[in-house]
């Protein structure tokens, strides 16, 4: 458990969910850097699913757009 701990803070990474030892992580970053986070948490715990959501933008404040 520290070395994962040690791990998603050295990342960055966010713990979205954790269930009875099963965990939700959120890392935002390149694919190199995700690789190596995948890496490092491979060789302490399972990976079961990973997700990869690629480029997104997202805007704050008012829309960007409206519907016309």
């Amino acid at each position: 458990a520290d070395k994962l701990a040690a791990a998603l803070k050295l990342f960055e990474a966010r713990v979205l969910n954790d269930q009875s030892g099963h965990y939700t992580v959120e890392i935002v970053g390149g694919s190199q850097e995700i690789d190596r986070f995948l890496k490092r948490v491979a060789g302490i715990t399972d990976v079961v699913t990973v997700v990869r959501s690629g480029a997104m933008a997202v805007s704050r404040g008012a829309p960007a757009q409206t519907r016309g």
